[in-house]
């Protein structure tokens, strides 16, 4: 099991740390210099808890279910995670889910594909209006969207074995499944450039130099 530390240096780059351990445990971190004081969360194993919600949204895809009466709506960008861990991918998506329906709905979870591979959920995050992020702790699925109501999410989502995005078009969609089994997802793209590239080159060199991991805010596009 692994847990995470987000934070934010002066110059505006959000950061975390990221560690390992077997035991149940959550513990505060104070960090000197740039960073300020953090506080260590434990977060479960994505690939095996993102496993299941991916592998139930193949069976309703595969079978044509109901569409969830859900509509999944995103911000304009997400983070893009540079860290020692590699290769790999780690992302900050912060989107809102508004049910549709005259009776609350249950999220049971959600997971997300960029190009031709998957990025399942590891936890659950909170921003101020400066762009610090940490981690929220009292925050976890199900989540209850009440009748004709909105609920924003502010997800971790990593695959620790993949590299996904590359220079160029890179076809992204979030799923969100229900407990009554249903399924609705939204469409968007990420555009990396040249400039993007040196910046990621950059983030990477910092985080394995001083071993603290960088969030770059990456502009998406949500497709119709």
């Amino acid at each position: 099991m692994g847990f995470n530390i987000f934070e934010k240096i002066v110059d505006k780059i959000q950061v975390f740390f990221s560690f390992k351990t077997g035991d149940k445990k959550s513990a505060n971190f104070v960090a000197r210099g740039n960073i300020n004081i953090g506080k260590i969360v434990l977060s479960k194993d994505s690939e095996k808890s993102g496993d299941v919600i991916e592998q139930k949204a193949r069976v309703l895809i595969k079978d044509k279910n109901e569409k969830a009466k859900i509509i999944v709506a995103l911000g304009i960008s997400m983070g893009i995670v540079k860290a020692l861990e590699r290769p790999g991918t780690r992302v900050h998506l912060d989107f809102a889910v508004l049910n549709e329906e005259d009776k609350p709905t249950v999220v049971q979870g959600a997971y997300m594909k960029i190009n031709e591979g998957v990025v399942h959920f590891k936890l659950f995050y909170n921003s101020d209006a400066t762009g610090a992020r940490q981690p929220n702790l009292g925050e976890t699925f199900p989540i209850v969207v009440a009748a004709n109501g909105v609920a924003r999410l502010q997800i971790e989502f990593e695959n620790i074995k993949q590299e996904l995005i590359h220079k160029g078009d890179n076809a992204c969609e979030i799923y969100v499944l229900t407990a009554r089994d249903s399924l609705s997802s939204t469409k968007f793209k990420l555009v990396v450039d040249d400039a993007m590239i040196q910046t990621f080159e950059q983030l990477q060199s910092s985080a394995d130099n001083t071993r603290i991991p960088a969030i770059f805010p990456a502009a998406i596009t949500t497709m119709k």
